[in-house]
């Protein structure tokens, strides 16, 4: 039957037999040939536009919800081809507000032309109800991610937090399948899994908890824990309504707590084995080095013998310093770290580090005047410096270039989360070489102890030093490598208040007196050691100076002999057996006798000084010593 338009051009027959008088109302004519569009102004006000040009078919489709936007293409296609009208239900997405319309048509043919006569409807909003209000905002604003997604897989909800964690918004994953957040291997599975539930009620994921391994949208995989709920009556849902609802938790942050727990754990255990083994050591370095000194003392004028005995006292030597190396794997004794600013330090001992770059590699040095202090031991930061830089030298047999920066920088809770760091201002000291880089297994083991890529060369405990030092400074280290792209080690220490601190700057020890026999006859000295043989050793060499020796055992014989006589210096271990190692049997003696003057001699301290502030004044001597050192250690003391 011919149609006819109104005198506006816009109301036709068509019109009036589609209009619903109980909704609002948006109607059109669309000239099929031309591609032209008449619009009414309830149009203009449905899609909020304020100009008189109206939305093209892309346009109108951009509005369209992404989950209806294929029905709706459909519906348009099959009006066109078969020449026919259509009745659709979708929603609008306008000013970031759902709308929910009906849009019907009819398709008129006429002699000047076929044209698509359109209604939209806006369909009642459901009445609101601010209970259920709530627990949506509740649900968006969760902490923990949740998704929800549709008996097809399609996801139909994502919160804030799951938006944060897979990175994506919700307009870049509503609609798609969710499979888009797992991993090759395994997504082409999930629709299997869905279909297999609603099929059979069996399945491994569904009202399960699993660890799975998820992707997000930057193509970093990680590990989650997901538990799925099925919404009731799953089998009667729509197509588009939600099913299914996963909880989920990002174990990114728990796996990466538990890796270095495990890691501090076997640092702590092998610290205290390596401790006790250099303390052994120590005592056996000790008998050795004490006796040479006695016979060059007593043979000093037999030239061959003081010849031979100096070379063995270099192999003493060396042996301690490989003893230290060890004992340095024990926990570092905070009491040694001051205030340090990292610039002044390293531009001090820069020469030093130049000479460790040899043949074609360079070293260069960034290091800014207004950097902030941080407090540390120097000469333990130097050794991981100078190890670092060994390293990255051995890095590059080619050549290349060594370059150490410092810069200050603020670390918020995002950044120190992967960290034993607290948020706040930090120094961070880099060392970077542009050597042959390091393979993923070589990353992962980097500062394992004994671990080495050097052979025979290599202890394997230079970077477990550094990680121990760095750590017990409240700091952290880490280190960025590829192969072929050289390496980048990164150490992070909190700052400090150097004007806060100042007063606590190590204290300028007095001058020797060097004439040790007159400082020393006459006086009484109390040795305690639980080792016989260098109770034996350091009677008869003090004994030389002209001090009167006595000597105890164990801490509870030398606690008897300090109780009843009195002495003008002790000398103790510090780690012994029985019921008073040195630290308790000291603490014991400075309370009977609060004016004792007591020398600790120690490998290995175990920490143990560091809850007992009444020693804190007490000087360590570090086994095996020269016996030059323990003499001007005991002079100072007796001043």
């Amino acid at each position: 039957m011919p149609a006819t338009i109104s005198d506006d051009g816009k109301i036709s027959e068509y019109h009036i037999k589609l209009l619903n008088q109980t909704a609002p109302v948006a109607f059109y004519v669309k000239f099929v040939e031309t591609g032209r569009v008449e619009w009414s102004e309830q149009m203009y006000q449905l899609y909020q536009l304020n100009d008189n040009t109206p939305l093209s078919f892309t346009g109108e489709l951009k509005c369209i919800h992404p989950q209806d936007q294929g029905k709706f293409v459909e519906a348009y296609k099959r009006a066109l081809h078969d020449k026919s009208g259509f009745s659709l239900d979708y929603r609008l997405v306008v000013a970031d507000k759902l709308i929910k319309v009906k849009h019907q048509a009819e398709y008129v043919v006429k002699s000047t032309g076929d044209e698509l006569h359109g209604v939209i409807k806006i369909q009642p909003a459901e009445p609101s109800n601010s209970q259920q209000n709530l627990i949506t905002g509740i649900i968006e604003n969760i902490g923990e991610p949740i998704i929800a997604i549709s008996k097809n897989g399609s996801v139909q909800f994502i919160n804030k937090a799951a938006e944060k964690c897979f990175g994506y918004s919700k307009e870049q994953i509503i609609g798609k399948n969710v499979a888009i957040f797992m991993p090759d291997e395994i997504a082409h599975h999930h629709n299997g899994f869905i279909h297999r539930y609603l099929n059979t009620g069996h399945t491994y994921v569904i009202n399960a908890e699993r660890e799975l391994t998820a992707v997000r949208k930057n193509g970093e995989a990680f590990s989650m824990r997901l538990s799925v709920s099925v919404m009731p009556n799953v089998q009667t849902l729509e197509e588009n309504d939600i099913a299914f609802v996963g909880l989920i938790q990002d174990l990114t942050a728990v796996k990466i707590a538990e890796s270095l727990a495990h890691k501090n754990t076997r640092l702590d255990a092998l610290s205290h084995l390596a401790g006790g083994i250099a303390h052994d050591v120590n005592n056996i370095l000790n008998v050795i080095s004490g006796h040479l000194e006695i016979l060059q003392i007593k043979k000093a004028d037999d030239e061959s013998v003081v010849k031979r005995t100096q070379s063995a006292l270099k192999g003493v030597e060396r042996g301690r310093q490989l003893t230290n190396r060890l004992s340095r794997m024990s926990r570092i004794d905070e009491s040694d770290a001051e205030p340090v600013n990292l610039s002044l330090l390293i531009n001090e001992h820069a020469e030093l580090l130049k000479d460790i770059a040899k043949g074609p590699v360079q070293i260069e040095f960034d290091l800014p005047q207004e950097l902030r202090w941080v407090n540390i031991d120097p000469h333990h930061l130097l050794d991981t410096l100078i190890n670092l830089c060994i390293n990255a030298n051995d890095a590059m047999p080619e050549g290349g270039k060594i370059k150490v920066s410092a810069q200050n920088l603020f670390l918020d809770s995002d950044q120190v989360f992967a960290t034993e760091l607290v948020p706040g201002e930090h120094v961070c000291l880099s060392i970077e070489d542009s050597g042959v880089g390091m393979d993923e297994q070589t990353l992962q083991n980097i500062f394992q102890p004994f671990y080495t890529t050097k052979g025979k060369k290599g202890s394997g405990l230079g970077l477990s030093l550094a990680y121990n030092f760095v750590k017990s400074c409240r700091g952290y280290i880490n280190v960025e490598s590829r192969l072929g792209q050289g390496s980048c080690f990164k150490i992070y220490f909190p700052v400090i208040d150097y004007k806060q601190t100042n007063s606590n700057k190590p204290k300028v020890a007095k001058a020797v007196n060097m004439d040790f026999e007159q400082t020393f006859r006459g006086k009484r000295v109390l040795v305690v050691d639980d080792e016989k043989p260098i109770l034996q050793l350091l009677s008869e060499f003090l004994k030389i100076y002209g001090l009167e020796v006595e000597t105890a055992d164990s801490g509870e014989s030398g606690l008897a002999l300090a109780q009843n006589q009195d002495f003008d210096i002790i000398l103790s271990d510090l780690v012994m057996p029985g019921q008073l190692d040195g630290a308790q049997f000291a603490g014991e003696v400075l309370k009977q006798k609060p004016q004792s003057t007591i020398i600790f001699m120690s490998g290995y301290t175990d920490n143990r000084l560091s809850d007992k502030q009444e020693l804190a004044d007490i000087p360590i001597i570090n086994k095996p010593f020269r016996k030059k050192e323990l003499l001007n250690q005991m002079q100072q003391m007796l001043h």
